[in-house]
């Protein structure tokens, strides 16, 4: 299925590249006035009457991962990775709002204790635990009745002490400001809401690993 706008539709005016990078806040009134008009004008539809369904999936896309200064920016290899990603899609978003019908996002979060457990707290960051202790009797011991992270399968895998990230409610863990603009804008065009995914709602995160995407976004079963 092309686009009826077969270059895309134009990045709209308020939107700005260069505070991708930064945390601020989004005029969601002036938004949906906006919006009213650029569908008027470009005659978009709303999402129902998609004859061919096209799903936008974005992962982790928060200030903890994608704003400079978080603790877990993605710098990649231009220092400034996460940024130029987002650039990217956000103009993806709005140069393709007619044909985007539906907008997922999977949250990573966390509770405190889901990511650390006691005897860990004094630890460096980033330090990687392997399975062996992992397994240890100390390890089970402290994390009793919290399966979070300590049921090990088969494969080989290793566990990094993480900082505080991602901690539900916090500044790290909302949307990009420019990333959430733009799907709130999606959503006024097309009159569909965007759908959110709280992956730490998923306590034996090993386990769901293995089950893959699909059990944490149940409504993907559609596409």
């Amino acid at each position: 299925m092309l686009s009826i706008h077969s270059q895309g539709l134009p990045l709209p005016s308020f939107y700005d590249e260069q505070q991708i990078a930064r945390v601020w806040d989004i005029q969601y009134c002036a938004r949906a006035r906006d919006a009213k008009l650029w569908a008027a004008d470009y005659d978009i539809q709303p999402s129902l009457s998609d004859q061919t369904k096209i799903g936008l999936l974005l992962i982790d896309v928060q200030n903890a991962f994608c704003i400079p200064d978080f603790d877990l920016f993605v710098s990649g290899a231009s220092g400034m990775a996460a940024v130029e990603d987002n650039q990217r899609l956000c103009s993806f978003i709005y140069r393709h709002l007619d044909m985007i019908t539906d907008t997922f996002a999977l949250l990573n979060t966390h509770l405190m204790y889901q990511q650390l457990y006691p005897s860990s707290l004094h630890k460096p960051f980033c330090d990687v635990s392997n399975n062996e202790k992992l397994e240890s009797s100390n390890v089970r011991q402290e994390n009793k009745g919290n399966r979070y992270g300590i049921e090990i399968d088969e494969d080989v895998c290793s566990m990094v002490q993480w900082p505080y990230s991602g901690l539900l409610a916090g500044e790290g863990h909302s949307l990009v400001s420019s990333v959430e603009e733009a799907l709130f804008f999606h959503s006024m065009v097309r009159q569909n809401s965007t759908y959110f995914s709280i992956k730490g709602d998923v306590k034996n995160v090993l386990k769901d690993r293995k089950m893959g995407l699909f059990h944490f976004v149940p409504w993907i079963e559609k596409y």
